[in-house]
């Protein structure tokens, strides 16, 4: 193999040859890791919680965030039923996280006696902000879909 096959692949191709596509796909896959990656300040925050389905919730959003991070590694871009797909998968991952939100900021603000009120406090934001980011990308890649459909 030779080192053009390397450049086409990875990361700094990404960032070399930034499209809407480009964009959407390196943004989706930073929401998606990021959501795995505080997935033990969620657990600190729901355990303080008292709210049996919180738990449920956060499972799956957790689950449909890393079924986003594979979809978006493997989508492509001239195809509109990849796109398509993959902004369905990240509408399912949006409607559960801001189930999360809501569940989690209705607790928070109901709850009477709450003995580390920083951390649910904490979380919450988090969970907004990767909300941000999922929109965001499903934003694009609508944008890329009918872009791709013309």
């Amino acid at each position: 193999m030779d080192s053009k096959t390397y450049t086409k692949t990875g990361l700094s191709a990404i960032i070399k040859d930034l499209s809407v596509f480009n964009i959407a796909k390196l943004l989706l896959v930073v929401v998606s890791l990021s959501s795995l990656i505080l997935t033990s300040s969620y657990v600190h925050a729901i355990l303080k919680l008292e709210n049996a389905i919180v738990g449920f919730i956060m499972f799956m959003f957790i689950l449909m965030s890393v079924m986003t991070l594979f979809q978006s590694v493997r989508m492509q871009e001239d195809k509109a039923l990849s796109l398509i797909g993959n902004t369905i998968i990240i509408i399912i991952t949006v409607v559960l996280g801001y189930q999360l939100y809501k569940i989690c900021n209705d607790a928070f603000i109901n709850q009477a006696k709450l003995n580390d009120p920083e951390i649910v406090k904490h979380a919450i934001g988090l969970i907004r902000n990767e909300l941000i980011g999922f929109v965001v990308g499903a934003i694009l890649l609508v944008v890329q879909t009918v872009k791709t459909l013309r």
